[in-house]
């Protein structure tokens, strides 16, 4: 889509710069033809220049965006916090450049070779017309009325569906509307120029102050052209700060979920019910192979084997789910050994989960009673890191809740070392 954009936008370029030269030496070319020059002669010579001029513009802008490119990769990798090296090039994308480069030149140079070859002298000789006003202003301006609250409108139905696309995990909806936005800019921007251009030219004492008039003229008699090439760049534009914008999201995204995913400098991961199997001795000894473990902090998930809580959950007897608690005491306590704040709770359970459908449910007519007491939902959360691999949910509650609870899932210690200047973490789950 990028290459078909930058196609386009390079086609209206050239033809535009083509036919202005052409514009420019029209009298000059009537001229050589009234002196005896042949059509021939002078598509050779339009030719001969225009290929002189379009080679030297190649090669000097091919090797200028080559050494940007590399300025632009250090760039983002400095604003990234990534390190930087000098990015290899493609040769299949030069050659893609060189051949689209060469061949849209051809077309515009055949074209403007075919309008010598038809074109009289005398429409050659005389004075170029010009567009003195706009046509149909009023047209244009409700065209600009039209197009800009469709723009707007585009926007909203853009964010919702933004909005829609994190709790769906479908982006083809999002995808389809960014691309009517980019659509919407470009009809956006073409009307609005041609409706700025009728308000100028009908305005006498702005074109009677210094060279406005022949400004103004030049620019009316390729409005249209103008126009276009103003939608196109305002597209191209909208597009790189969004594609910019993306990427920073991305950059973002990653390290909330690896911070999430893995809140610890290490992270071992063992199945002792698996043989042959690592012991957590030997894992033990790994981790201290890399820093010596200095602290550990043991916790432990409490079930009374029922499905009060999971049962409102869609898939839960195929998935084995139970009701599985840990409390706030140590869950504050592994919070904090990471750095979070920690949380509070009165007669609530609090729900903690990687999934976002499983956080989206609603929990508010599911009281839960434990240990006599009546505990109420007090909230979901998917953005508490992964303390407890391997699960998808578990549920927060006051100590009281849980004891003298069974402990079907006991013995996961994280553990942690603090150096001299800041403290890293360790995990062994």
């Amino acid at each position: 889509m990028v290459t078909l954009l930058s196609c386009l936008v390079t086609a209206l370029v050239l033809s535009y710069a083509t036919g202005f030269m052409l514009k420019l030496r029209r009298r000059e070319f009537g001229m050589y033809l009234t002196l005896g020059m042949t059509r021939r002669n002078i598509q050779t010579l339009f030719a001969c220049e225009t290929g002189l001029l379009s080679g030297l513009a190649l090669l000097v802008g091919m090797g200028l965006g080559l050494v940007i490119f590399q300025l632009l990769a250090a760039l983002f990798a400095a604003i990234l916090e990534i390190p930087f090296a000098v990015s290899a090039y493609s040769a299949q994308g030069i050659l893609l450049t060189l051949a689209v480069s060469i061949g849209l030149f051809l077309l515009s140079t055949l074209a403007s070779l075919r309008y010598l070859k038809k074109v009289r002298v005398s429409e050659l000789l005389k004075e170029a017309a010009v567009e003195k006003s706009e046509k149909h202003p009023v047209l244009w301006c409700v065209l600009s009325a039209v197009t800009l609250a469709g723009f707007i409108a585009c926007l909203v139905i853009t964010y919702r569906s933004l909005m829609a696309a994190f709790h769906q995990q479908d982006g083809v909806e999002l995808l389809l509307w960014l691309a009517i936005d980019l659509g919407m800019v470009f009809l956006t921007h073409f009307t609005l120029s041609r409706t700025l251009a009728g308000m100028l030219l009908r305005c006498g004492r702005l074109k009677n102050r210094g060279t406005n008039a022949v400004v103004l003229r030049g620019l009316s008699g390729k409005m249209t052209v103008n126009a276009l090439l103003i939608g196109a760049l305002a597209t191209l534009l909208v597009f790189a700060i969004v594609m910019s914008n993306v990427a920073f999201s991305e950059k973002v995204y990653t390290d909330l979920t690896i911070e999430k995913e893995c809140p610890y400098d290490v992270m071992a991961l063992f199945d002792l019910s698996e043989e042959p199997g690592v012991s957590m001795d030997e894992g033990r000894e790994t981790i201290e192979k890399y820093s010596p473990i200095t602290g550990e902090l043991d916790f432990q998930l409490h079930s009374l084997g029922e499905t009060t809580l999971c049962s409102s959950i869609m898939g839960y007897e195929e998935m084995g789910w139970t009701d599985l608690y840990m409390s706030l005491s140590q869950f504050n306590r592994l919070l904090t050994g990471c750095g979070n704040e920690p949380v509070s709770l009165e007669k609530e359970y609090l729900l903690v989960t990687d999934v976002q459908g499983i956080c989206d449910v609603d929990f508010s007519g599911k009281p839960v009673i434990l240990n006599g007491q009546t505990y109420t939902w007090g909230g979901s959360s998917t953005a508490y890191p992964d303390f407890a691999r391997r699960l998808f949910m578990y549920f927060v509650v006051p100590d009281a809740a849980v004891e003298a609870m069974p402990q079907p899932m006991s013995g996961q210690p994280i553990r942690w070392k603090t150096t001299a200047r800041t403290p890293r973490h360790w995990c062994m789950s």
